[in-house]
């Protein structure tokens, strides 16, 4: 699960940033040092509570397609064998809703859609997998920093904007591929250029990752026809640093899968 909240997070360190005092600290901290301290307090949290919202927009032969995703996830004791989470993800692709509810338990990863209830043994490793497959996110690397800038705010938050050279994420556009194989079929890549991934990250008064926005934009090939993907996230982390609670409706009908 420290990998989900990394890739929540989208990026670490850079090369070249913009001095800011840090409050108490007594010395000049650079965007890169902040970031970094940042996200490593943040990774380290045990709990988490956050939403995030998706849309994808597909654009082709002048016909657009969008797929919109929402996700609230609540997670306790993350890595640890008793670890917990509930999330949910509803999902709008033409008109069309598709809602499922993802719990884990005691050892058993829990799905529910279209009315269907199942459940299977998995462990702790499994499940973080299982997540990270459902929202479509994979890593994003430190080598592929190409500008960090920080602005420090009156509240003593840091907002953090940065630009990740695209042709070096590798690994996220293979998830994000993945989730897209069933559409455009397992050849969609073959020709797939990424451009500059830009987003921002805010840093609250505690250290703690808070806000984070991401928008990346991919053209493709399939079948002789140019696809232009664009990517937009906008994660909100709730009260980090805070235990979290998570509860779970009656789990007694799941059948085992």
């Amino acid at each position: 699960m420290k990998k989900i909240l990394a890739l929540l997070m989208a990026m670490a360190m850079l090369v070249s940033a913009a001095g800011c005092q840090s409050k108490g600290s007594g010395k000049e901290m650079s965007a890169e040092e902040v970031y970094k301290s940042a996200m490593e307090k943040t990774n380290a949290l045990q709990d988490t509570d956050m939403t995030m919202n998706m849309d994808m927009n597909m654009a082709v032969g002048g016909e657009e397609l969008t797929i919109s995703s929402d996700i609230a996830l609540k997670a306790a004791g993350l890595t640890t064998e008793e670890m917990q989470m509930n999330m949910s993800m509803g999902m709008e692709l033409m008109g069309q809703a598709v809602d499922m509810n993802m719990y884990y338990k005691d050892g058993y990863f829990y799905t529910e859609m279209a009315g269907q209830k199942a459940k299977q043994a998995m462990d702790v490793e499994a499940a973080v997998d299982q997540v990270e497959d459902s929202t479509a996110m994979g890593g994003i690397g430190a080598e592929a920093m190409k500008e960090l800038k920080m602005e420090a705010k009156d509240n003593g938050e840091y907002e953090i904007s940065f630009v990740a050279d695209g042709s070096k994420l590798t690994d996220y556009v293979d998830s994000v591929m993945g989730q897209l194989s069933d559409v455009l079929g397992p050849d969609a890549d073959a020709n797939m250029t990424v451009g500059d991934v830009t987003g921002t990250a805010l840093v609250n008064k505690d250290g703690y990752i808070a806000q984070e926005s991401m928008t990346m934009v991919m053209t493709m090939t399939v079948e002789g026809q140019e696809i232009t993907l664009t990517l937009n996230m906008d994660a909100v982390y709730n009260n980090p640093g805070q235990a979290v609670t998570v509860e779970f409706p009656d789990l007694s009908d799941f059948v085992e899968a």
